[in-house]
């Protein structure tokens, strides 16, 4: 095994002469790591990323090449998996096919001829598993980045309330020890992109707790369903989808959408954003956290108890403003809070306060700072723990 080849590959069979055979006919054009049997070959899968073909016998004691492969798929899937069969066990690798995902099979004995080739196509496969799904990673950062880029330039507010909530799940996270994944931080981001279907004065009466008509109300009601009904469409956020969907509903089963599902079988996404956009209503109310604690204790069965419990114990969601700090331009940093009006030095505002910074707005401000323009300091304040 050379160790600089471009390609990874994995041989498995409990045979150490047939090991051997392979390893002499593809040691040429890639690394070739082999095990002895489907335990040892899973276990160098677990411990060694990026290999990009699986080659296993059918025939081995305690696991065979069809159980081993299908567990291959699932320890790393973006490897390409072949199966070395003999004659007699073809209505098995046929099998095998559909269960393993298995790309190709090769009857014993193989030659060499007709091994590499089934290589070359299986690196051809690997090639084409990457590319798509770097395409696709590329085309989902691409979407949530313009769905939030819609949101700051729609309701700036809005789109800054939804950062304090990712940042208070991230809180959570870090002071609980719970592994909250990006699914439930994606889902607090895009919480409210639904509000930009809402007319703004009843989104500005809605923040400041003014009296709602019953119809301007079901149309706030409607934004959980409506940002499912968009984020689902997105490939890969079916998950992120239904936490929003789910993240006005009840404890007990109560509100929205009218469904059976209660208690732990909503999302915990959905759980622990019922409590935090709550608690920033409130906020936004005017209420202090003792208050603000008692309010929420009061609404029997809204929300998961020992989630409601370790957000209070642990200050989640602590109410009062963040601290003012002063920065210049080059540490301006996306999702921070503006306190002052961002102006040029001939006083023009060319951000006002209570924005917060986006990726756009950073490359605004900074092209107006090459030339001089910007007066500094900028005021600004931002979440400690982010």
């Amino acid at each position: 095994m050379s160790g600089r080849k471009e390609y990874k590959v994995l041989c498995v069979d409990d045979e150490p002469n047939v090991l051997q055979g392979l390893e002499l006919h593809l040691r040429r054009s890639y690394d070739v790591y082999t095990a002895n049997g489907g335990a040892e070959g899973l276990k160098f899968l677990e411990e060694t990323p990026t290999i990009s073909i699986v080659l296993s016998d059918m025939r081995m004691p305690g696991m065979d090449g069809a159980e081993f492969l299908k567990r291959a798929a699932e320890v790393s899937p973006n490897s390409v998996r072949l199966l070395l069969t003999g004659h007699t066990d073809i209505d098995v690798a046929i099998s095998a096919i559909n269960d393993g995902r298995i790309f190709r099979f090769l009857t014993k004995p193989c030659p060499p001829n007709v091994l590499q080739a089934a290589f070359k196509d299986a690196i051809d496969q690997y090639k084409l598993i990457i590319s798509e799904k770097e395409l696709l990673n590329k085309t989902l950062q691409g979407s949530i980045g313009l769905l939030m880029e819609i949101l700051s330039l729609v309701d700036s507010q809005t789109f800054g309330r939804s950062l304090d909530i990712r940042d208070a799940i991230r809180k959570y996270g870090k002071v609980t020890g719970t592994e909250i994944g990006w699914e439930v931080e994606l889902a607090a981001m895009l919480s409210q992109l639904a509000i930009v279907a809402v007319p703004p004065e009843i989104r500005e009466k809605d923040r400041m707790s003014l009296d709602i008509e019953e119809t301007e109300r079901d149309l706030l009601n409607q934004i959980p369903e409506i940002g499912f009904k968009l984020i689902r469409r997105i490939p890969r956020l079916e998950n992120v989808a239904k936490i929003i969907r789910y993240q006005e509903k009840r404890f007990d089963g109560s509100g929205l959408p009218n469904d059976p599902i209660k208690g732990a079988d909503i999302p915990f996404g959905s759980r622990v954003l019922k409590i935090l956009l709550d608690m920033q209503k409130l906020e936004l109310a005017g209420k202090d956290s003792r208050e603000l604690q008692f309010i929420l204790q009061s609404r029997q069965g809204w929300y998961d108890p020992q989630i409601l419990k370790t957000t209070f114990e642990n200050a989640i969601f602590a109410t009062g403003p963040e601290p003012v700090i002063e920065i210049p331009i080059e540490s301006l940093r996306i999702g921070d809070l503006l306190k002052e009006d961002i102006e040029t030095q001939k006083g023009l505002c060319l951000l006002a306060k209570g924005n917060r910074i986006t990726e756009t707005t950073i490359e605004k401000i900074r092209m107006f700072a090459t030339l001089g323009a910007i007066k500094e300091p900028l005021f600004v304040s931002r979440h400690q723990y982010t």
